[in-house]
């Protein structure tokens, strides 16, 4: 269905609560959080108790406003679950705990995102789906698949596709060709054709602090460390 209202995007939180400004008042638009809920920068000053509670808001955030909310998995999160999935500043004192909370409410979590927008397909996931990890992995996307966030979601906790999102690439200290949807860097969407056609992907991931990163207008990551909005008219600008 094509979405005619405002959508707020909010990228990696690690535990930040900027995204309490940007959905007040705006209750019954959509959101999407693009995952990394925790594991605090060191340089954030973001005390890890805090971290916890705002991550027990956002859920119930979601639970108050199911239809209007969708949280996302990404690697900070995952790694929790999963222990091939392993990355930086995971906290093995609070790792117990934080599993035991994605696990009670696993279904309010999803891997991808699909919304049109006049008539152009947006693709929300954590890190983005380079074609390269695709043809890595025949397995879960057969060649003549059709990207999309129906496809993926209903595979999110197979075998198959749990170790896929293993892969890591050079550009993140790993030793595969592409990283997965969960892991890839945004320099990887740069080589060529390696953005799958037909559909714009809205991704976190990538810290950066200069602003949205675009790649042919068919790419966006946002972890700027700020909320977004993608308006009805398909700009999107800091909120």
């Amino acid at each position: 269905m094509e979405n005619d209202k405002n959508i707020v995007i909010i990228p990696d939180i690690h535990g930040r609560d900027f995204w309490k400004r940007a959905v007040k008042g705006r209750e019954e638009e959509k959101t999407v959080f693009l995952g990394d809920y925790l594991d605090p920068y060191h340089d954030d000053m973001v005390f890890w108790s805090d971290a916890m509670w705002n991550f027990k808001e956002i859920i119930s955030f979601k639970k108050d406003h199911p239809d209007n909310v969708v949280l996302l998995l990404g690697n900070h999160d995952l790694h929790y679950l999963f222990q091939g999935l392993d990355g930086s500043r995971k906290n093995i004192f609070k790792g117990a705990e934080i599993a035991r909370m994605l696990e009670e409410n696993l279904s309010i979590f999803s891997m991808a995102h699909e919304e049109t927008v006049k008539g152009k397909r947006y693709l929300f996931t954590h890190a983005g789906i380079s074609t390269g990890w695709m043809k890595a992995h025949p397995e879960i996307f057969p060649e003549d698949c059709h990207l999309s966030a129906g496809m993926i979601n209903p595979m999110m906790f197979t075998p198959e596709f749990v170790h896929a999102l293993e892969d890591v690439s050079h550009y993140r200290g790993g030793w595969d060709d592409w990283g997965s949807m969960i892991w890839a860097d945004a320099c990887e969407f740069m080589q060529k054709d390696s953005l799958p056609e037909g559909i714009i992907q809205i991704v976190g991931h990538t810290r950066h602090a200069g602003g949205p990163i675009e790649l042919e207008g068919r790419y966006v990551c946002l972890d700027c460390g700020e909320a977004f909005l993608l308006s009805p008219d398909r700009n999107i600008k800091k909120i």
